[in-house]
C-alpha cells in the first residue's frame, strides 16, 4: 500500500491504512488529519508527515463524508432537506469554510460544486462557484449510445470539469469511453469534440490534466493527457498477474502531485496496487 503521505503529495482519498494505531482520514503534502480511535472522524493533525500530531479541534458532523481531498484542503459534505451542506477545511485547526447547495451534488472540490439534475431521463450539469454562488450549465457533448455506459464528473480546483464515459460490450468488456472537458465557467470545451478512448475503464483530473486508465486483452495503461497536447496522450503500459482479462476488470486512480496510485480490481474481490510516477509522461515503478 503507498504510504500515507510524502512530502509533496496530494492524496485524493481517504486512505483505509493506519499509522502505528491512528486510522489515516486524509492526507495532503506533509499534512494528516487522523482518527486515533479508529473512527471516520479525525481527531489529531500534524504537518510533519507524522512525526508530531496536535489536536484536530473543528468539528466535523458526524454522518459526513469526504467529497475531496487536494492541495491542502479537505472537503466533507452531508445531505439532508433537500440540499448538500459542504464543509471545507484547512489541514489546520480553524473554522471550515461552509456551502449550502440546494441540489444534487456529484462532484466537489474547494472552489466548486457539480450540480446534477435528471429530468424526464435526460441529464444535465453545472457548476456553482462555492464563493459566489453564481450556477454555470456545462455543456457537455452526450455520448453516444452503447450496450452500457456510466458517466461520471470529476473536478481538482482547476478551470475545468471532466465528464468520462466508459462503455462495455454484449460481453461485459470495456469498449470505446469518452472524455469531455467544459470550463467549470460554462463556456465552451476547448475540445473539437469528446475524444474516444478504447478500453476506458477509468479517469480523473489533477487540476487540468487528465488522468485515465485503459484496459485491452493484453493488459492495461496509464495515460496523461492535457488540453495543449490532447491529441498525443502519453501512456505506460502494464500487465498484472492473475486477470483473466483486463477489460473485464476496474481500476480506481489515486493522484498526487507526481504519482498515481492505480488499483485494478478483479473477479471476487481480487486487486493489485500500482504506484506510476511523472507528471508528464508516466513510468511505472
Amino acid at each position: 500500500m503507498l504510504p500515507a503521505s510524502a512530502a509533496g503529495d496530494d492524496l485524493r482519498v481517504t486512505l483505509p491504512g493506519g499509522m502505528a494505531e491512528q486510522t489515516v482520514i486524509a492526507a495532503s503534502g506533509t499534512s494528516l488529519l487522523v482518527s486515533s480511535t479508529g473512527g471516520r472522524t479525525p481527531d489529531k493533525l500534524s504537518t510533519d508527515n507524522g512525526e508530531t500530531f496536535v489536536p484536530f479541534t473543528p468539528t466535523v458532523p458526524p454522518n459526513a463524508t469526504i467529497a475531496h481531498v487536494a492541495h491542502g484542503k479537505v472537503v466533507w459534505a452531508t445531505i439532508g432537506g433537500g440540499a448538500t451542506t459542504l464543509y471545507t477545511y484547512d489541514f489546520a485547526n480553524a473554522e471550515p469554510m461552509k456551502a449550502v447547495v440546494k441540489a444534487w451534488v456529484e462532484a466537489a472540490d474547494a472552489h466548486t460544486a457539480v450540480l446534477r439534475s435528471d429530468v424526464d431521463g435526460v441529464t444535465t450539469r453545472s457548476a456553482q462557484d462555492l464563493a459566489t454562488g453564481e450556477v454555470h450549465p456545462l455543456p457537455f457533448t452526450p455520448p453516444p449510445d452503447a450496450v452500457a455506459d456510466r458517466t461520471t464528473v470529476d473536478v481538482d480546483d482547476g478551470s475545468l470539469v471532466l465528464a468520462t464515459t466508459t462503455t462495455t460490450d454484449a460481453e461485459g468488456l470495456a469498449s470505446d469511453g469518452y472524455l469531455d472537458l467544459v470550463p467549470v465557467t460554462g463556456e465552451a470545451s476547448p475540445l473539437a469534440a469528446p475524444a474516444v478512448v478504447p478500453g476506458l475503464v477509468s479517469a480523473v483530473l489533477r487540476g487540468d490534466q487528465v488522468i485515465y486508465a485503459t484496459a485491452a486483452a493484453e493488459g492495461f495503461s496509464i495515460c496523461f493527457r492535457d488540453v495543449a497536447g490532447w491529441e498525443s496522450p502519453s501512456c505506460q503500459p502494464f500487465t498484472v498477474d492473475g486477470v483473466p482479462d483486463p477489460r473485464a476488470a476496474t481500476a480506481a486512480l489515486a493522484v498526487g502531485l507526481d504519482w498515481v496510485l492505480v488499483t485494478p480490481r478483479w473477479g471476487a474481490g481480487s486487486q493489485a496496487n500500482l504506484v506510476v510516477s511523472g507528471t508528464a509522461d508516466p513510468a511505472a515503478r
